[in-house]
This record gives structure tokens, sequence and C-alpha cells, in this order.
């Protein structure tokens, strides 16, 4: 699940290494964006991309519009990447999760393990889709930069019971 306002071509190079993982579904959200997803992506013919286009919005929410595309998950093991994330095609396997935990990207942990580059991850995560559900998916008081990872982090393991992993850098 992604999403994406008016960074476009930041999105199509991340798609385009997600379409390299055994993903059932690539779910992007378009909040609102001045040149369509749909138009950026045109020549992506992959039947598990699904774009959904909200209209009418002048103000980027990322907790509104995630919550649109894990609303509209249908697999019961979500990852969630920002529009600018790419990923390596063996991501999933080596960052996998049970039912008991969850996955997620940690700045401080990339750059101490000598991963400088993905110190932009601390937003990446991966979880099973009834926990989410379960505990609200994201905080939407929450409507500005910051505090929306955080946030869901502790409710994932507060009020979901998750143990978390860092994503292998």
């Amino acid at each position: 699940v992604s999403c994406c306002m008016n960074r476009n071509d930041n999105l199509k190079r991340a798609v385009l290494t997600w379409l390299n993982l055994k993903a059932d579904e690539i779910i992007i959200v378009d909040w609102s964006s001045s040149i369509p997803v749909s138009e950026t992506l045109s020549d992506i013919n992959d039947n598990r991309v699904k774009i959904i286009r909200v209209e009418g919005e002048d103000k980027w929410i990322l907790t509104k519009a995630f919550n649109v595309g894990l609303r509209f998950a249908r697999y019961s093991k979500i990852y969630k990447f920002d529009a600018d994330i790419e990923v390596k095609p063996n991501f999933i396997e080596i960052n996998p999760f049970t039912e008991n935990q969850y996955v997620r990207g940690n700045w401080a942990f990339a750059v101490e393990n000598g991963s400088e580059h993905q110190k932009f991850v601390n937003g990446s995560f991966a979880a099973p889709k009834n926990t989410l559900k379960n505990i609200g998916y994201y905080n939407e008081y929450i409507q500005t930069y910051g505090w929306d990872d955080s946030d869901i982090y502790q409710r994932l393991s507060l009020i979901g019971g998750l143990n978390a992993k860092f994503i292998d850098p």
C-alpha cells in the first residue's frame, strides 16, 4: 500500500521496483494529484496495480490517504511504503513476519548498520491486516508530518500485542 500527492515521478521509480516483489496486489492512493497517477503509470500493465483516486483534496494528509489504501487492501499481510521507497526484489522474503509481529523501518538502525542511504525507511512497515484494522489503522487526528509512524508502531505493540522487528538493512 502506498499513496501519493504530486510526487508522481518518485512514485513511478518506486513502483518499478515493487513490481518485482512477490506481492498479490499493489494499492496506490492518488490523493488528488494535479496529474493523475493513472496517467503517470499508464505504461505499466500489471493487474496487481490498483489505483484509487481521491478527488478534491487540496492538502496532503498522510494518515487519511494511507487509511484509504489500508482499508481497500484485500490480503492478510500488508507492506506499506512511502511513494519514494525503492526495494530489492527479495524485500518480502528477507522481511517476513508472523501473526504476532510487525516489521518496521528504523532510520537509526539502518545508519548504525552502515546503510546511510536507508535513513528514510522509518515510515515503511509490514503488519497483519487484521491487527491494523483492530487498532483503527492510522490516527487521522494526526494531520501533519511526524508522529504518525511512532503512533501506529506504539499502537501495534500496545493495543495490537505485536512484537516489533526492524527492516533488515
